[in-house]
């Protein structure tokens, strides 16, 4: 399966909008003492460690729902180590989900995150053997 979008530059500094096949529109920048001291948007090495947060995400979520469960508070952590040396690729990425609500016991969270990370989740699969994950279950 072909992915594909478009990238253009908007005119100054270091900032560019992405948008996707169904249109979406988004900011992407480089820092912002290459932008005259303004932060435009995210760097694209922070939107690699948010694809995967929101890829799992997607898929846990989803399937905690179809299990019944009743989440009223979902938020997860992302961190990402860097290489050392240029040009310093994401070595090592940790998430931490923080779920909130009823209906849902601890083994389901584990189970749902194996399957996001396992089978579902392809950002997460470019990464796999680098991705550590944990998570807190809020009960109501």
């Amino acid at each position: 399966m072909m992915l594909n979008g478009v990238i253009k530059w908007l005119g100054e500094g270091v900032a560019f909008e992405g948008t996707t096949p169904e249109g979406a529109k988004f900011v992407l920048s480089g820092p912002a003492e290459m932008n005259n001291g303004k932060v435009l948007g995210p760097k694209p090495i922070e939107i690699l460690l948010h694809a995967v947060a929101a890829c799992t995400s997607v898929d846990t979520v989803a399937m905690l729902q179809a299990r019944g469960a009743q989440i009223s508070e979902y938020e997860v952590t992302v961190s990402g180590e860097r290489g050392a040396v240029a040009p310093k690729p994401i070595e090592k990425i940790n998430l931490l989900y923080n779920i909130k609500g009823k209906g849902m016991t601890s083994e389901m969270i584990e189970d749902v995150l194996k399957i996001a990370f396992e089978v579902e989740s392809g950002v997460a699969n470019t990464y796999k053997s680098n991705i550590t994950w944990d998570f807190n279950l809020i009960e109501e």
